[in-house]
């Protein structure tokens, strides 16, 4: 019940954004588990809890396999009439420990430990999950505490693993002066959950509570670490396309049905509904999928022709889903950032070499060199420029090289290489690029073959001075219908991952820039290759 209660509140008043959990094979999360957060508010329980639940309900796991979880609180939030919290507050905190199921300690009494966590032991042996902060009070000023010696003895006692939690901004939330902040969602409750400790019960208690609250430390650096990839602000050529509120509307109730309905019903809704549906169904991942995607809006009457229901029920896919608007958004902040970079260039060299892989996303380039030459009415005689494309399909070369054709930029050589990316470093280049653009192209690379692929590419192939721009698609709340339509499978980033790439590509963070789509779907990063 409290999930479902917290859910809208947790959306749309908290913008909560969930780091998903490294290595959860290491353990099953239907068997007992201990949840050790850091703890700066009474809201923390259960941001925290219904973060955890919602992350493993995204992996289909039911709520029969992760709940009840359980919290330790201290034994005075049991009473109905006395403070801390001051009555009549102390009604509704009492009635709330006790209806989730909270397990009562004595903060402070000389009890030994088994005396005071036997229930929660028992309940951990009983394949029970324990949510508890190990520091045993809040911090007053949000600064992490030293650990207590309760967490050690739970794990030593039963052998649960051990997931550590940071919440991050939970202890500014509920101020005044931040709240508008967190309304606009330009500040958010961050909760990453790092990989699991799964048995170091053979140390000492003291020990294991150490090690712990150093993961939730880690956990929490971290985010301010990642400071220097602060999102930043764009103003695009284009307007963005986003939701209104009726649209919004629609979307808290279409969603949640459209994530749940069987894989080939929704297959099938789609084929009965839309003809782009079709190479979207049968190309997923694939430029003629993102083509359908890209150019609706210069096709409205199109879709009209073959029926009025068909173009209203086309528009509706193309709207009330996030994905599509989201792609069309970021052609429009690559094209942008291209438009710039292109011209900047053309002022002090005249010839340019673009290096395109994966031809899904070359169209930006396209767009952009054609706003240049006819909105801008920039002047390239004289100047020249080459545009290379790598992509494993050759009908894709062919559709890169007829858009071309179709903008009359007849000016641009285009050189079309058939070869699969992952190979790039036998494709014997001896030239170096100006601009070389992959975006999209990394959403399919795990961590390590997309750091080495950046690492080659900044290092061998990026001229001084040059500009390497590529993307990644982020998690959210439209996974589950993605994977339900044939699209190939995807490496979901928040910002705490696409950092570590940075960090193993060993491209100089210093030049690195990020910017958000606004939808929250993508993300864009731009690199200077720098003397």
């Amino acid at each position: 019940v409290l999930y479902y209660f917290f859910y809208p509140i947790a959306k749309l008043v908290f913008k909560i954004e969930i780091k998903e959990i490294e290595n959860l094979n290491k353990i099953d999360p239907s068997k007992k588990l201990i949840i050790a957060a850091n703890h700066t508010h009474f809201l923390d329980s259960t941001i925290g809890a219904w973060a955890f639940t919602k992350y493993l309900r995204s992996l289909k796991y039911p709520f029969s396999k992760i709940l009840p979880i359980r919290f330790i609180a201290a034994v005075e939030y049991f009473n109905f009439f006395k403070a801390p919290p001051i009555f009549p507050i102390s009604l509704i905190v009492a009635s709330y420990v006790r209806l989730n199921g909270s397990i009562p300690v004595i903060r402070g009494s000389n009890d030994n430990l088994e005396n005071k966590l036997k229930n929660a032991v028992g309940a951990l042996n009983n394949s029970g999950k324990i949510f508890i902060f190990p520091e045993g009070k809040m911090s007053k000023d949000g600064k992490l505490q030293k650990g207590k010696r309760g967490i050690g003895y739970l794990h030593k006692s039963t052998k649960a693993p051990i997931i550590p939690m940071a919440l991050i901004n939970v202890y500014e939330c509920t101020k005044l002066k931040n709240l508008l902040l967190f309304l606009t969602g330009k500040k958010r409750v961050k909760i990453y959950i790092g990989e699991p400790i799964v048995d170091i019960s053979n140390l000492e208690i003291e020990e294991i509570a150490s090690i712990v609250m150093e993961e939730i430390k880690n956990l929490m650096e971290e985010t301010r670490d990642n400071n220097y990839l602060m999102v930043q602000e764009f103003k695009p050529l284009h307007p963005f396309e986003t939701h209104n509120f009726v649209i919004k509307t629609l979307r808290f109730l279409i969603i949640p049905i459209i994530n749940n309905i069987p894989p080939f019903l929704i297959k099938k809704i789609l084929r009965k509904t839309t003809e782009d549906s079709k190479p979207v169904l049968e190309k997923g991942g694939s430029t003629h999928a993102l083509e359908v995607l890209y150019t609706i809006h210069s096709r409205k009457q199109e879709i009209f022709k073959k029926g009025f229901l068909h173009g209203l029920l086309t528009l509706f896919w193309h709207n009330i889903l996030s994905q599509p608007k989201a792609v069309r958004n970021r052609l429009k902040i690559v094209e942008s950032l291209l438009i710039e970079i292109i011209k900047e260039k053309l002022r002090h060299k005249d010839n340019l070499e673009i290096l395109s892989i994966g031809g899904g996303s070359c169209r930006a380039i396209i767009h952009a060199i054609y706003h240049i030459s006819r909105k801008e009415n920039f002047n390239f005689k004289n100047k020249f420029i080459k545009l290379s494309n790598i992509d494993k399909h050759q009908d894709v070369l062919e559709l890169v090289k007829k858009n071309l054709n179709d903008y009359n930029l007849t000016f641009v050589e285009y050189k079309g290489i058939n070869l699969n990316a992952k190979k790039i470093n036998e494709l014997k280049l001896n030239k170096k690029f100006d601009i070389i653009e992959v975006v999209g192209l990394l959403d399919y690379f795990d961590d390590s073959e997309a750091a080495n692929l950046l690492n080659y590419i900044f290092n061998n192939l990026l001229d001084m001075g040059g500009v390497l721009i590529w993307g990644n698609i982020r998690p959210n709340n439209e996974v589950k219908f993605i994977k339900k339509i044939n699209w190939p499978p995807m490496y979901y980033r928040d910002i705490i991952a696409l950092s570590k790439i940075v960090h193993s590509s060993k491209i100089p963070l210093s030049e690195t820039k990020i910017y958000e789509e606004p939808l929250k779907i993508h993300w864009i990063i731009t690199h200077q290759k720098n003397l």
